[in-house]
């Protein structure tokens, strides 16, 4: 049975309420929709029940989208939110996955279709990760905070530990010292001021980066500077802060939201760089593929031109259970026997010998295995047709790791009529 899933939707338009009410009946019975159509009562419901996701348009009389996931930080409701707006811009995607909304939905086209879809997915992305849902235990975090006014540390480390005891800060007063712990020792994050006496933040986040350094860096200043803030994200920083009222409430949700970013980054470089050696080893494959074709075609060329049988046997030659596991396609011609019987048969190298040489050939074969060198050996072979056919064998012994034999191998050829015309210089010699 499919699990329910139970969403909070914050809507007030009644025509696209309707349409998505009816699209989730019909389509997506596990998702189960209650209704509000302002953001005090979405805070209000969430605050009165559990629910799995917020389903959040952004333009709602009272407040807009915006201002309910700042209260949401505020309060500390760990939720996954899908933020849904008729009209948007680039500014406010940024804006509202830096609020911690884990997705972003524009209403156009058929985007009602999707919505069942990418709900389920950030229910399950937020059930694996540590820290959501109420009484969750979350995970300690060590936070480099660099800032040299005591005042605003005081009033920092006061509030952590009030509501945020979970975050470890461990203060430095100069972007110097906190870059030579960096390339020592590992933080989840850096906070740091922007205005330091030594060095400014951007020049702290600038080395960090020339030295390859991954912990996300969140940027805190008094005073905002557009331009400060454009190098600042330019330059890789994950928010960039004003230090207004009630910063410091919004201050650890961003930390959070920054530190599973980055993780996520950092596993989207994992997973590519595991795909490219992936495909780099496919590819190498490929290639050994192709290089072993090549060489296994120019090996069967090889064999082809010798003139004899090539083959490889496993066991002792004169026992019942001796296997050939290659023999070269020269046997058909040879023999009229098809590879296929020969490699099937067991020792059927020696049931077609020649009843005359059969035990002569089983003793020499036996005694080349055993000497661990091989030999040569002239006997006669029964072809499938009937004749006789006078072949020599050359053999070599193969051994294992111990040198102990375990097969042989060699080239047997056609010798017959070398043998006529040895009987006919014999009878020639006798007249």
């Amino acid at each position: 049975m499919t699990e329910k899933i139970r969403v909070l939707y914050a809507e007030d338009d009644l025509s696209d309420l309707d349409l998505t009410k009816t699209h989730f009946r019909l389509n997506a019975p596990d998702c189960e929709l209650e209704v509000v159509d302002t953001g005090q009562g979405c805070l209000a419901r969430l605050q009165e029940g559990k629910y799995d996701v917020l389903l959040l348009d952004n333009r709602l009389p009272d407040m807009d989208g915006i201002e309910v996931l700042k209260e949401l930080a505020i309060r500390d409701v760990r939720m996954p939110v899908v933020m849904v707006t008729a009209v948007g811009d680039e500014a406010l995607v940024v804006q509202v996955l830096r609020l911690g909304a884990l997705d972003y939905v524009p209403k156009q086209g058929n985007y009602i279709e999707s919505l069942p879809a990418i709900l389920r997915n950030a229910v399950a992305q937020c059930r694996t990760q540590q820290g959501w849902g109420q009484g969750a235990e979350r995970r300690q975090r060590r936070i480099l905070y660099v800032e040299h006014h005591q005042a605003d540390i005081d009033l920092t480390l006061e509030h952590f530990a009030g509501s945020a005891a979970h975050f470890i800060l461990e203060v430095v007063h100069s972007p110097s010292h906190a870059l030579a712990l960096l390339q020592e020792d590992k933080f989840d994050l850096v906070l740091v001021d922007l205005r330091m006496p030594e060095m400014t933040a951007l020049d702290l986040l600038r080395g960090a980066k020339d030295l390859g350094l991954l912990a996300p860096f969140i940027i805190i200043t008094g005073q905002g500077d557009e331009a400060a803030a454009v190098a600042a994200l330019k330059l890789g920083a994950f928010d960039y802060i004003i230090k207004r009222d009630n910063y410091l409430t919004y201050l650890p949700h961003a930390i959070e939201n920054a530190i599973a970013r980055s993780q996520l980054i950092q596993t989207n470089r994992r997973l590519q760089t595991e795909l490219a050696e992936r495909e780099r080893a496919e590819a190498e494959n490929a290639r050994l593929l192709v290089e072993g074709l090549g060489q296994r075609q120019r090996l069967d060329e090889i064999i082809a031109s010798v003139p004899g049988l090539v083959w490889e046997a496993w066991g002792r030659p004169d026992e019942a259970d001796q296997r050939t596991n290659f023999v070269s396609n020269h046997v058909e011609r040879m023999l009229g026997y098809s590879v296929q019987q020969w490699l099937s048969t067991p020792n059927f190298w020696l049931s077609i010998v020649h009843p005359d040489d059969k035990e002569r050939a089983a003793r020499e074969a036996a005694e080349f295995f055993a000497s661990g060198k091989g030999g040569i050996s002239q006997f006669r072979w029964i072809a499938r047709d009937g004749r006789v056919v006078w072949v020599e064998g050359h053999s070599t012994v193969i051994c294992d790791n111990q040198g102990n034999p375990v097969g042989m191998r060699g080239v047997t050829t056609d010798i017959t009529a070398r043998k006529e015309a040895e009987r006919g210089r014999a009878q020639l010699e006798e007249q």
